[in-house]
């Protein structure tokens, strides 16, 4: 009994500890939450250190993340960052901009062109804008591109790949598995399906991504030759290798004769431009006057504008239900354009649709939201919402007004996630996929009508 007495003291002396401690870190987080003042910002020069990506909506960290310690990419406000630019063209305490690109990893094409067509803006007003990194790729050079000066490490370089990618196929392993892939698909360009009924790229498929790769191309270029119209960019691109020929081997030399970057230089010189632009500060972190841009934003960006046009945000998945910011929840969604709708003050509501997959049955309930008359909504003729979509959702134009009638059945094809038949040419569309060993279609290639299903026989012959 002794040695179960003494067991339980030290468990309750650890208990008593560990609450102890609790104790002391929280009233210490608290204090130091209370206490703590906003970082003074002074005159200099204003970083905007990019350790992430630019998005439309930022997303919340998991509590898993949090707790594992994870290395989650950061991740920037375009809104924010817009603000911030638009506030340093008149602010007299902000002397230039400094875009540190080397931890970049980029953002949609569209994001990224809002926000270099803002930088352009700030260097037209007369401050300069310096952009430095180790090396350049397609996104990152389409920011830099838009800046007064452009510094290159002596190391690195400017790679343009341009959009593109690959695709595994898996229809050899599966017909020696046994495994037969029914698919219910409708519509022509249905490429998601493909890597388990081909084993390789089907013309229909290499026509969109194409034209895909091609449009994302040429918008990249127009923004690149907006800042730099004087640089040798299609020749560049068109061959690489022999423009670093042409420089002895030197890729950071290439790209300065082709006019791609203004000085190849180390990081030490370039902190030192900054210092002759903004100041000296021995004191900070590269010697130079820094504005950070966490401390600006809170200082001259107004986190809650008020206006007569109200903003939904549409950014990440859309998935069915609640969710919290970067993932959209349809519900969530749903309730926000009611709420924006139900408000007297608002004269608009924009819904700003940024997601890399839309379900088409979402989408329409978003529109059909956004046009459903309400007492807020009839009190002003001048009130209206609009969809804005950010990229390509591959779905048709969802109705704006409803027509109750109950005999019409609805669509099915919506209601399984994919678009109705169009040529809207979505290589993600929703599918339907069933694996069996047991059965397979008498003829390929086939085709499975979803709206028409047979469970005695629900594979027909293309």
């Amino acid at each position: 009994m002794r040695f179960v007495r003494a067991i339980w003291k030290l468990l309750v002396g650890v208990k008593d500890a560990l609450v102890l401690i609790f104790m002391l870190l929280f009233f210490g987080f608290l204090y130091a939450a209370l206490s703590a003042k906003p970082t003074p910002v002074g005159d200099g020069i204003l970083a905007l250190d990019l350790n992430g990506s630019v998005v439309e909506q930022p997303s919340k960290a998991d509590v898993s993340e949090v707790l594992s310690g994870g290395n989650r990419i950061r991740q920037y406000s375009l809104r924010e960052l817009l603000a911030a630019l638009e506030a340093a063209k008149t602010d007299d305490r902000v002397k230039a901009v400094a875009l540190d690109l080397d931890g970049f990893t980029g953002g949609g094409q569209t994001t990224l062109t809002d926000l270099a067509d803002e930088i352009r803006s700030v260097r037209a007003s007369g401050k300069p804008v310096i952009a430095y990194a180790t090396g350049y790729t397609d996104d990152g050079y389409q920011l830099a591109s838009a800046a007064s000066e452009i510094w290159l490490n002596p190391l690195g370089l400017v790679a343009v790949a341009g959009p593109g990618g690959q695709r595994l196929y898996y229809k050899g392993l599966l017909d020696k598995l046994g495994v037969t892939a029914h698919v219910y698909r409708v519509g022509t360009y249905k490429a998601a399906v493909e890597p388990y009924t081909r084993t390789d790229m089907s013309p229909e498929a290499k026509e969109n991504a194409q034209a895909l790769g091609n449009a994302l191309l040429e918008s990249w270029r127009e923004s690149v030759v907006k800042g730099r119209p004087k640089a040798q960019l299609d020749a560049y691109m068109r061959d690489t290798n022999a423009a670093v020929q042409a420089a002895g081997g030197d890729m950071a030399k290439a790209a300065l004769n082709a006019g791609l970057v203004d000085k190849v230089a180390d990081r030490h010189d370039f902190e030192k431009r900054l210092a002759e632009l903004g100041g000296e500060d021995d004191s900070a972190v590269g010697g130079y006057k820094r504005i950070r841009l966490g401390a600006y934003i809170k200082d001259a960006v107004d986190a809650q504008p008020e206006g007569p046009i109200g903003v939904v945000t549409v950014a990440g998945m859309i998935v069915d239900g609640k969710a919290s910011a970067g993932t959209a929840g349809g519900d969530s969604i749903a309730q926000l354009i009611e709420k924006g709708l139900a408000r007297k003050n608002l004269k608009a509501l924009v819904v700003r649709v940024d997601s890399p997959a839309v379900r088409c049955l979402r989408l329409s309930v978003f529109a059909r939201r956004s046009s459903k008359p309400s007492a807020a909504s009839s009190r002003s003729s001048s009130r209206w919402a609009a969809l804005q979509p950010r990229v390509a959702t591959g779905c048709p134009p969802p109705p704006t007004t409803s027509t109750p009638n109950r005999r019409r059945s609805p669509d099915r094809s919506a209601c399984s996630g994919s678009c109705p038949a169009s040529k809207a040419r979505s290589p993600s569309s929703g599918l339907a996929l069933m694996a069996s060993r047991r059965r397979r279609c008498p003829e390929s290639p086939m085709s499975c009508a979803g709206r028409h299903r047979n469970p005695s026989n629900f594979c027909r012959p293309a």
